[in-house]
């Protein structure tokens, strides 16, 4: 792992080719600023989890372009072991046609009323609690993908009420699920 550290101490700039998230983004500093390069040995639900870990209990929302079962699952565990306090799912609405499969169980597990779908391509997690804002960016869906792929991590109020007001609008404009 090759790390370059710029500006403020709590930027990081991390080329992790076979580490973990854990090991890759290390401890979270209020007001830190990440960027990560990785081979695709995790995913956005294992920056997830690790990001939890030192968080504690918040609500996340989730926007994707897809999602891989087993990821909804570990979504699901986090909810019904309090890591997260509420979990919310944009997905694109091609998500239905493209993994049919997936739909009931996607809906069985995190339950209509917390996904919304519409057209697209963005991929964030806003993971907030009354102590933390964070915001990651980047390519990865919620679904194990074996490529190259890079994120953003900012502890950042301001970026992730921006992102906030961006869902809510959204979210009122758009209809429950439609899969």
């Amino acid at each position: 792992m090759s790390s370059v550290r710029k500006g403020s101490s709590k930027t990081k700039i991390v080329s992790a080719p076979w580490q973990s998230a854990e090991a890759s983004i290390g401890t979270l500093e209020k007001g830190c600023r990440i960027f990560g390069l990785n081979k695709g040995q995790y995913s956005l639900v294992d920056i997830l989890i690790h990001v939890l870990r030192q968080t504690g209990p918040a609500h996340v929302t989730c926007c994707v372009w897809t999602t891989g079962i087993a990821d909804v699952r570990l979504v699901r565990d986090m909810l019904d072991d309090g890591r997260m306090t509420g979990f919310s799912l944009i997905t694109d609405r091609s998500f239905a046609l493209r993994q049919p499969q997936y739909e009931a169980t996607v809906r069985e597990l995190l339950h209509d009323a917390n996904i919304r779908t519409t057209e697209t391509h963005a991929k964030f997690l806003l993971i907030k609690n009354a102590e933390w804002s964070i915001v990651v960016r980047g390519s990865m869906n919620l679904n194990r993908n074996p490529r190259f792929e890079q994120f953003d991590l900012d502890d950042d109020a301001g970026l992730l009420a921006f992102l906030e007001g961006h869902v809510a609008e959204l979210t009122a404009s758009m209809p429950l699920i439609s899969l």
